[in-house]
């Protein structure tokens, strides 16, 4: 299968079909991490976070497992790492350039918006959405 700007453009159709419109939802108490990784995260890494989205056919990369942060970094969840990557400031190949990753729209709002508060909110609700995601080791 061909890599061409259609699957680009699939990916982003896919985006908005997966997590309905691209733009954080409006709410009283803050940003819905859940809702939040539906629209910028789930056509990808899945509903799940396993990384089995509906785009996975078209990557060249596999998305990452995000359930498996913990058991991957010594049964830690490093949030601010997780942080890092979504907002840009740790570079991760497949989320495109850090001055605009897949989901630069919503940050870019949010900026615009409400300032770098509204931003940080935007990106923690979303890091604690996938720490909520961790796969359990059984005792």
């Amino acid at each position: 299968m061909s890599r061409t700007p259609f699957g680009l453009l699939l990916v982003c159709a896919c985006g908005v079909f997966v997590g309905g419109l691209a733009r954080p939802p409006a709410q009283s108490s803050g940003p819905n991490g859940a809702a939040l990784y539906r629209s910028y995260c789930a056509s990808c890494h899945g509903l799940s976070g396993r990384g089995d989205g509906p785009m996975v056919d078209f990557l060249r990369v596999p998305p990452t497992d995000l359930t498996m942060l913990t058991r991957r970094h010594g049964d830690t969840f490093d949030a601010e790492a997780v942080a890092r990557a979504i907002d840009g400031r740790t570079r991760i190949g497949p989320h495109g350039p850090s001055d605009m990753p897949v989901w630069g729209d919503a940050m870019s709002s949010a900026l615009a918006q409400g300032g770098e508060k509204a931003f940080r909110d935007l990106v923690g609700a979303i890091v604690r959405h996938l720490e909520s995601l961790q796969a359990r080791q059984a005792p």
